[in-house]
């Protein structure tokens, strides 16, 4: 199997191969944050759609019909977990800091409200 090198321009060449739970974990994390800044879109216009009443009551709202959300969370929880196994198979620490840096600001996104930011 041939390897395949990242850069050039690393003092010592590492390979893909070496990062891939740290890899795999940013690429959960970005799935994660775009998935619920979809669904936060959704929410948004669900809100400007709806009338005064229903504004006073929106969380009621959220939290019954938008409550799949939730169910997107393992993504969240699976990133966590191969940082972890990342961490224990000693792989590179850059790598591991984005993914790290990533699945936080996911988990950020998940439990924030930012639907009100987009309004």
């Amino acid at each position: 199997m041939q390897a395949v090198y990242v850069s050039k321009h690393f003092k010592k060449p590492q390979l893909i191969m070496k990062n891939k739970f740290s890899i795999l974990s940013s690429s959960l994390s970005i799935l994660f944050i775009i998935i619920i800044v979809f669904i936060n879109f959704k929410i948004a216009d669900r809100f400007t759609k709806s009338d005064g009443k229903t504004k006073a009551l929106f969380s009621i709202i959220e939290y019954s019909d938008f409550f799949y959300k939730s169910y997107f969370i393992f993504l969240g929880l699976l990133s966590v977990i191969f940082i972890i196994i990342g961490a224990k198979r000693e792989e590179n620490k850059k790598s591991l800091m984005i993914a790290c840096v990533l699945c936080l600001l996911s988990l950020y996104v998940f439990f924030s409200k930012i639907w009100k930011f987009i309004i």
